[in-house]
């Protein structure tokens, strides 16, 4: 069989094709978007305990998992200047189930839970959707009127934190890359910020 430049030409842009193709697919990034009405609201919540706590749908994550990629988030409590961590927790695949493929896609949702108390709201940090998880659950008791919220939609990649939620009493200067102490210091109110980074 004879081979003619056009067959050449092909062979090229079909190589290049399945060279970009494998390229997005093996690449270790996550990507955020804003949960909508139309995301699962789960059952259950990696960290928001309580039958009785509302649940919210915050942040939407998606991507392709190896077995050992894991998500981190945080949450924090600004109060006028000062900030205090709430809870952690890393969430990914488990890597101890039989014939799974080396990269899976994944869909992690995170989500605020929120009980009322006496005089009080406590407000937790979850996520639905993981195979694996570890860390604590923690909350705090406060009487933070949440009428502004900002979030980041974009890609997460490995090596730095993002500021990816901001909820709170009073208007806010954010950027998602800044650090939870620039925040804190650059807005005067009482907010709370989720954290997030992929390893």
């Amino acid at each position: 069989m004879r081979f003619s430049i056009r067959h050449l030409l092909i062979a090229v842009a079909l190589l290049a094709i399945a060279l970009a193709a494998s390229h997005v697919w093996l690449r270790n990034v996550v990507l955020i978007r804003d949960a909508t009405l139309n995301d699962t609201v789960y059952e259950r919540y990696m960290g928001i305990e309580g039958d009785d706590a509302r649940i919210q749908n915050i942040l939407h994550v998606s991507g392709v998992f190896k077995k050992r990629t894991r998500v981190h988030a945080s949450l924090y409590v600004v109060r006028e200047g000062s900030h205090e961590l709430i809870t952690a927790f890393s969430v990914g695949r488990s890597s101890n189930r039989l014939g799974e493929s080396m990269l899976m896609k994944m869909n992690l949702m995170l989500a605020l839970g929120e009980r009322d108390v006496e005089n009080a709201t406590i407000t937790m940090l979850g996520c639905a959707g993981m195979t694996n998880s570890a860390g604590g659950i923690g909350w705090t008791e406060h009487r933070i009127d949440r009428k502004f919220t900002k979030s980041y939609n974009g890609e997460m990649t490995p090596g730095r934190e993002l500021i990816v939620y901001v909820t709170g009493d009073t208007d806010f200067d954010f950027q998602h890359d800044q650090s939870v102490d620039e925040f804190a210091a650059r807005n005067e109110g009482n907010y709370f910020l989720v954290v997030t980074s992929l390893h």
